[in-house]
């Protein structure tokens, strides 16, 4: 069991404690219900949307450092354990992408993916595919570029 799974399983038995299950069935019932889900998957409860965050550092756990050939190559990026998802964290904090030209970040991470959903973004790069309390999601970088063409946000997204 993660550590995540035991402070949150620790806070929803305090909660049905404190309102007792008597008083607030509905309280307990869900308590209950993500402490068990919890325990059988052995599964993060943070990934369930109320408790995951759009802009994480280590999403995965999987630590990797950052080589751009290997971000690039297609062949590690769609396998079974997809390269990027691991490196994104130390692309995050080594290459600090903030105030990078677009033809930096296109030099270091190479052409970008397509998302429909996410064709707001400048740049969208698909990370892989992470296990998830209630099934899949798929984890993607994001980049948005100011009027100078240098990058003004950026961040990691679950789908």
């Amino acid at each position: 069991m993660s550590f995540y799974n035991i402070i949150l399983t620790l806070i929803f038995l305090s909660i049905t404690i404190l309102f007792g299950w008597r008083k607030n069935k509905i309280v307990f019932i869900v308590a209950l219900f993500i402490t068990i889900l919890s325990v059988v998957f052995n599964k993060p409860i943070r990934n369930i949307g109320i408790f995951s965050t759009v802009n994480e550092i280590n999403i995965t756990g999987n630590h990797l450092p950052f080589i751009s050939s290997k971000w690039q190559d297609s062949s590690l990026v769609h396998s079974n354990h997809p390269v990027r998802i691991g490196m994104v964290d130390d692309f995050m904090i080594s290459y600090k992408p903030y105030q990078k030209s677009k033809s930096e970040i296109l030099k270091l991470l190479g052409n970008p993916d397509y998302n429909e959903e996410l064709k707001e973004w400048d740049l969208v790069y698909w990370l892989g595919d992470e296990d998830a309390l209630f099934g899949v999601s798929s984890m993607w970088f994001v980049i948005e570029f100011d009027s100078n063409g240098v990058v003004s946000e950026y961040r990691t997204i679950r789908l």
